[in-house]
């Protein structure tokens, strides 16, 4: 049994009530997770907590006292400047705070509408994500930090006690001494295997942390996206007098992808309208003949196509003949005609859907030559490819015509920057004329 804690900030009884109600009933029907509350009347105690306790979500009432508007306010504040967790602003005075707190871990609810249940269930969606309890105060990276302190800071102290830096410098050189070996603990599994699939997630931060263009931007103009990729150092010291960018196109919308999707699309309108016109057909014909021999004659029609098979010839040209002799036979010629033709085009459509399924892995993939570079899906940013043939190049005093959407996170955009290097760093040697070569050489050979 899980146990998820949560912080109540309300004074009034009946709400109080309400809320210990709702939490005791789930508690009685789940199996998997158990509620822990604390409720706070009035704002001292539930600063006390916020300070010295760690909570996976709150309930906030914005006016604790009756007498001070902002006492949740200041509550809500203290949560966002300590701690991180998800609250729930309940209150009969909602109204007051239309235009604030405007963030999607910080949902406002009218007393008179909300039902508590189901904030219940969305803290245990949250719960389960794992959020609150790596950005909170008792998951992975704490643990992580733990060891961080204890193995590696200890090994290292008398090299930070003697730094050249001091104060925010030293401060930031020792948080990226701590993130590379944070990275180094979390890309290891429990028993010490590398982690080796990553979500799309990871690829990107959103929104930007930089607000100054950076390598890895996605800039968006109109309904074009474009791939910064000028160094860093031109751009940060103001040598860059134009902007190196390549063009996003959409996965789907692919030369190679659109065309075999425009030849699977022709092919699955082919076989519906060959359906279509075989159950006219059919149904003609079943009026006159066992509608279970005709099943059968269909598919030994498939079974003869698969395997060519001379029984099952003999068996189809016994039935239609028999056929032919009571009734029109033209009509079963047809049906034939188009269960092969359907047939037929359903193995091409078959091999077709193979390419495209290889063709999708091959970008994916990044097997697609070095020419491409896949960027997954994230959000409402589609998959995009990043082809590096496709380049624009802007001048830095247009560059404000350009919206950035996001970044792609360093480990990924130095990928990027190495295939685009390579690409364009390629040498084609030299081409002989092989054949003539091959004649000298054995002839040369075999004189001696």
């Amino acid at each position: 049994m899980q146990i998820i804690d949560i912080l109540i900030a309300e004074d009034t009884k009946s709400d109080i009530k309400i809320y210990n109600d709702a939490i005791d009933d789930f508690n009685r029907s789940n199996t998997e997770f158990n509620f822990y509350h604390i409720v706070c009347e009035t704002k001292d105690e539930a600063l006390k907590q916020i300070h010295n306790k760690n909570f996976d979500a709150a309930f906030i009432d914005l006016n604790l006292s009756k007498t001070a508007d902002d006492e949740g306010k200041e509550l809500i504040t203290a949560i966002q400047d300590n701690t991180r967790y998800p609250i729930y602003i309940v209150s009969g005075q909602i109204q007051k705070i239309d235009h604030e707190f405007n963030n999607k871990f910080i949902s406002k609810h009218d007393k008179d509408d909300v039902v508590t249940d189901d904030l219940l269930e969305e803290i245990c969606s949250i719960y389960k994500t794992g959020i609150t309890k790596v950005l909170g105060a008792k998951g992975i990276l704490e643990n992580c930090l733990d060891n961080i302190f204890w193995n590696h800071f200890s090994e290292s102290k008398e090299h930070w006690l003697n730094h050249k830096l001091h104060g925010e410098e030293l401060e930031k050189t020792i948080s990226r001494y701590t993130l590379t070996h944070l990275l180094e603990y979390l890309h290891l599994n429990d028993d010490g295997t590398e982690i080796k699939n990553v979500d799309p997630a990871e690829m990107y931060i959103k929104p930007n942390v930089k607000d100054t263009l950076y390598p890895g931007t996605i800039l968006k103009k109109g309904s074009s996206k474009y791939l910064v990729l000028s160094p860093a150092c031109d751009i940060a010291q103001g040598n860059c007098a134009c902007v190196t960018l390549i063009k996003l196109t959409e996965l789907f919308y692919h030369e190679d992808i659109k065309n075999l999707n425009e030849s699977m699309l022709q092919l699955k309108q082919n076989i519906n309208e060959l359906k279509k016109t075989n159950i006219d057909l059919e149904s003609e014909i079943k009026s006159k003949i066992d509608s279970d021999l005709l099943g059968q004659f269909k598919e030994n029609l498939i079974d003869y196509q698969k395997i060519k098979n001379a029984t099952i010839k003999n068996s189809i040209d016994e039935f239609e003949k028999s056929f032919i002799s009571e009734f029109d036979g033209n009509k079963l010629s047809e049906v034939r005609k188009n269960i092969l033709d359907m047939h037929k085009q359903s193995e091409k459509l078959k091999k077709l859907e193979n390419q495209l399924k290889n063709l999708l892995r091959q970008f994916i993939t990044n097997n697609k030559g070095n020419r491409y570079y896949f960027l997954p899906k994230f959000l409402d940013f589609k998959a995009k490819v990043a082809d590096f043939q496709d380049i624009v190049t802007v001048d830095i005093s247009e560059i404000g015509q350009y919206n950035k959407i996001m970044n792609i996170s360093l480990p990924f955009i130095k990928d990027i920057q190495s295939k685009f290097s390579s690409y364009y760093a390629r040498q084609g040697s030299p081409d002989f004329d092989f054949s003539s070569m091959t004649e000298q050489y054995y002839d040369s050979f075999m004189e001696n």
